[in-house]
């Protein structure tokens, strides 16, 4: 700060530059205080002319309060040494400029002048502000901020910790800055030697400033379990095998929890996805071939029954009973997998119980009838309403009443009921006067494909019907409870959430899947017109013409694939269809793709559709589906031969005449 010192080098030019550069301002005092000399910066920050300021007293600069610690204090301090600490006083201001806040610094020449510096005190007290903010900030984070230094990987100490070193490891941010053991003298020696070796090893690349994050297990307390801490720095290498890492330490033990939470979740997704991809493939694939099998069973027993030998009608009714029993089980199949991977349970609401118990029975009285058994209703609840989904409720029932059928004995009874438990649950029985079980039989009782040895006598089944049972009595927010005693019979139950009084009753909207299981009465005549059938499959479409010629009047016309019906449709000589069969899946499109293309042409802009597939699963999805609204009905292969026929008289019915 000397004028006439070396370091300068004489030069007044260079010295006045270098003067006029500085970032604060400079005044030279005498020991009078008078100002002989002052640089650009001071100029500007007193707000008064290079030549105003000098032979002026530097007090007359200054407030009244600064004024006043400058003339007791700091005047008579200059005249005894020069030099003075650091002191904050303030530039008095006027009309144009506010007083300014700076800091005082001063050194005595040997020439007997002072050389003062004034620091502007502003910016440093927004840096001091700044720094006492994120201070406070890191002391309140529930993560632990930090300046650690290791040697040679292993920790010496914390030169800072925040507040929350408290709650991490109880020990204040002054023990950890005498030793790193008071951080981490809790760990076991596998997690201290885990921690030492990702710090060592990162330490050794610290001019690359290497970042280190280390995960380790603090051992379990009377108060809490195992914790898991994370620990991110990055290094500066101080030399000497010294390491200064800056960082901090977190609590993730529930981070990490929720994290597997959230893969086990992705995981349990993608592994419903990939089986019901698979099972959706499967059944497609089942259900083609059975499409052939039954269907042409089915016209060979119409069109030559009389042409057979007994034991050649035996050996159809064989092949047909195989056929139904395989599509059974891939039925079943399907809607066991559809429950299990379905994720969230079938929305419930209000339903009226009786009429779907009295549905039930009634729907299973051909099967009854067939088996020698008699079925019976028994209900304490005729006007109770319970919380269910009625197509859940439906196939359960189902199913409880087809296993009471089969395995009951000749003459035997089955008794479907229901009873309010007064709490809120009302219960619903179906009790037989079969075989019954033991108590091996009943653990093993809704193991898949288990039929606890039934498979050695004449009764059919797959093992899945009960299985399936459970799962939808699950869906509906129960379970099912087995009462049985062999030679006497069995008793099965389940409990349903009980709805308010009030609660309007739910009515099911019609499926729209056909084509029905039997021609109705009063059904009408046979069908004619020209009908477009889509479809990739040379059996499935033999098998559709021979379908067709039962009515002489269809005209049936087979595409193999989509671009194949769109050159059908754009023919100069169109004479448009009166009716489009559309596979779901071909090979250049799907069915739905297909029938928005050819609804593009007005002569087709009208004509029904019906969606023919054998992917079960996802024409369940495309039935009510807003995409597919133009398909007047879904046929799911097989095809019944009857009930296509009648699908085809309905279809094609010609319009009522005025």
């Amino acid at each position: 700060m000397d004028a006439a010192g070396p370091a300068l080098g004489g030069d007044a030019q260079a010295l006045r530059s270098a003067l006029d550069g500085l970032p604060c301002g400079w005044l030279r005092l005498n020991l009078q205080g008078a100002i002989l000399d002052a640089n650009a910066e001071a100029v500007r920050q007193t707000g008064r002319t290079h030549a105003a300021l000098l032979g002026r007293p530097f007090d007359e600069l200054l407030t009244l309060p600064s004024r006043v610690v400058y003339e007791s204090y700091l005047l008579p301090l200059l005249r005894f040494s020069g030099d003075t600490a650091e002191l904050a006083l303030v530039l008095a201001g006027d009309a144009t400029r506010p007083p300014l806040d700076v800091l005082f610094y001063s050194r005595r020449s040997p020439q007997d002048t002072v050389e003062v510096m004034l620091a502007p005190i502003r910016q440093r007290r927004r840096i001091e502000d700044e720094l006492v903010r994120i201070k406070r900030a890191a002391d309140q984070a529930p993560l632990m901020v930090f300046q650690l230094l290791t040697e040679n990987g292993v920790p010496v100490q914390f030169p800072y910790a925040s507040q929350s070193v408290r709650d991490l490891y109880q020990c204040t941010p002054e023990q950890a800055a005498m030793s790193a053991d008071a951080v981490f003298g809790s760990l076991d020696a596998d997690a201290r030697a885990s921690l030492r070796e990702a710090l060592g090893t990162a330490g050794a690349q610290a001019r690359s400033s290497t970042r280190c994050r280390v995960l380790y297990t603090l051992p379990a307390k009377a108060d809490r379990g195992p914790r898991t801490h994370e620990l991110v720095a990055v290094s500066r290498a101080l030399g000497g095998g010294q390491v200064l890492w800056h960082g901090y330490v977190a609590d993730a033990t529930d981070r990490l929890r929720l994290e597997r939470e959230a893969a086990d979740r992705s995981a349990a997704e993608e592994s419903a996805r990939l089986r019901r991809a698979f099972l959706d493939r499967a059944s497609h694939e089942l259900r083609t071939p059975l499409n052939a099998i039954l269907g042409f069973a089915q016209l060979l027993g119409k069109d030559a029954a009389g042409a057979l030998q007994p034991e050649q009608r035996q050996a159809l009714a064989v092949l047909e009973g195989a056929g139904q029993h395989l599509l059974s089980l891939v039925n079943r199949l399907l809607d066991l997998s559809r429950i299990e991977t379905q994720g969230e349970p079938p929305p419930l609401a209000p339903l009226a119980l009786q009429p779907e118990l009295t549905g039930a029975l009634q729907a299973m009285q051909a099967m009854a009838a067939s088996h020698g058994v008699t079925l019976h209703e028994a209900s304490a609840t005729p006007d109770c309403k319970v919380l269910a989904e009625p197509l859940s409720l439906r196939q359960l029932l189902t199913n409880l009443l087809s296993n009471a059928i089969k395995y009951n004995r000749h003459g035997g009874s089955v008794e479907l009921g229901s009873s309010d438990s007064g709490t809120g649950t009302v219960w619903v029985w179906v009790a037989d006067t079969g075989i019954g079980l033991d108590d091996v039989q009943r653990r093993q009782l809704f193991e898949p494909f288990n039929r606890l040895g039934a498979e050695r006598t004449p009764t059919e089944g797959s093992g899945l019907g009960l299985v399936l049972a459970r799962q939808l009595a699950r869906s509906l927010g129960g379970d099912i409870e087995v009462d049985s005693t062999p030679g006497v019979g069995s008793r099965f139950r389940f409990g349903l959430a009980k709805a308010g009084a009030a609660a309007p009753s739910v009515l099911l909207p019609a499926a729209r899947t056909a084509p029905p299981s039997a021609v109705e009465a009063g059904s009408p005549p046979p069908a004619r017109g020209r009908v477009w059938y889509v479809e990739d499959n040379e059996v499935n479409a033999l098998l559709m013409r021979a379908i067709a010629t039962r009515r002489p009047g269809l005209e049936l016309e087979v595409a193999t694939h989509g671009a194949e019906a769109q050159a059908l449709a754009d023919r100069p000589t169109l004479r448009p269809p009166d009716l489009l069969l559309l596979d779901m899946h071909l090979p250049d499109t799907d069915g739905r793709e297909l029938l928005a293309q050819l609804r593009r042409r007005p002569a087709l802009a009208q004509v029904p559709a019906v969606l023919v597939t054998a992917a079960a699963e996802e024409a369940r999805h495309t039935s009510d589906a807003t995409d597919t609204q133009d398909f007047a009905e879904c046929w799911i292969k097989p095809l019944d031969v009857d009930a296509t026929l009648a699908a085809f008289d309905r279809l094609l019915a010609p319009p009522p005449t005025p």
